[in-house]
């Protein structure tokens, strides 16, 4: 039996985490519906990335939960970005990996940090800490 969502990928997507972590950043849910309303805003799940390309689109690119792409879907959406786009990678690889598939040496954020590691296009920061809120930074002490 097949189970089909009802709505759009737009729909479904902000319906997702990754709608919940847009309103956080941009102000709320329906900030973030303008910006898709006037095209100053795409979500795009990686699994629709293959053959997109952000070349004349001048475009800002966040790939959240970074942490969980293999070496292979991490090539294949650095791939998309044009000359004329940024990417940004979000994503705990000490703490937050999902899966033993995206672990170790197949980790595609850590493959990233060492072949782009030293180029002038690629910078990197590490945060020591990060907590939602006091509650979550006492709750590590559990």
């Amino acid at each position: 039996m097949l189970n089909v969502y009802p709505g759009s990928r737009t729909e479904k997507l902000l319906d997702s985490q990754i709608g919940n972590f847009l309103s956080s950043k941009l102000g709320d849910k329906i900030e973030v519906e303008r910006l898709i309303n006037e095209s100053k805003l795409e979500l795009l799940p990686m699994s629709d990335i293959r053959g997109y390309d952000t070349t004349g689109l001048h475009a800002g690119i966040y790939i959240t939960e970074a942490q969980n792409l293999d070496i292979e879907l991490m090539r294949l959406a650095l791939q998309r970005i044009g000359e004329d786009s940024i990417c940004i990678l979000d994503g705990d690889t000490k703490a937050q990996v999902d899966s033993s598939l995206y672990a170790g040496d197949n980790n595609g954020m850590k493959r990233v940090s060492e072949v782009f590691r030293g180029n002038s296009i690629y910078g990197e920061v590490e945060l020591q800490n990060i907590y939602r809120s006091k509650i979550a930074q006492l709750a590590e002490l559990m």
